[in-house]
């Protein structure tokens, strides 16, 4: 899933949450860190246009997409996306 620290920040300020934008960029780090997410650039024809935000976001389980999914609709395709995307990161 595609993800930018800015829509994050407006999704929770819509919702009602205080929350600065440099808290959910440590946030980020923190699992990333943890190995808990992969972020990688989505693929662009120039490296400085793929360095741009945002970064495609895999978990290291699927698990977390069901816990924190909110939307009704069950999307496999994402979570096949993911799954083999850490098919490829274990054999890579």
């Amino acid at each position: 899933m595609p993800a930018s620290i800015n829509k994050l920040f407006n999704e929770y300020k819509g919702l009602g949450h205080k929350i600065s934008k440099d808290t959910l960029y440590q946030y980020f780090t923190y699992l990333e860190d943890a190995y808990a997410l992969f972020s990688v650039p989505i693929f662009r024809n120039s490296a400085p246009e793929e360095q741009r935000k945002p970064r495609k976001i895999y978990a290291i389980d699927n698990g977390f997409k069901t816990l924190l999914d909110t939307s009704l609709s069950s999307d496999f395709s994402k979570l096949y996306e993911n799954v083999v995307f850490l098919q490829l990161r274990r054999h890579h």
